[in-house]
């Protein structure tokens, strides 16, 4: 890491609830539309046996972001 680069802290929470990756899904096909379900699409096509999905969400530890000093 660069000497002066910003430090960041955060905390990640893995969520495999089937409400939050359904809202994941809707967040994602809002935000990306046709490529997200064309990603998908290919993925249905070409996998093998079931896919379990978990959501990692990070929430920065500060309002800004930065680390405390």
């Amino acid at each position: 890491m660069p000497d002066g680069a910003p430090v960041l802290t955060a905390t990640a929470r893995v969520e495999t609830g089937a409400e939050s990756v359904d809202a994941a899904h809707r967040l994602l096909a809002d935000e990306y539309g046709l490529e997200f379900r064309l990603v998908m699409g290919v993925e249905r096509v070409l996998r093998r046996g079931p896919v379990d999905r978990v959501i990692v969400r990070i929430t920065p530890n500060t309002p800004d972001g930065h680390r405390e000093p």
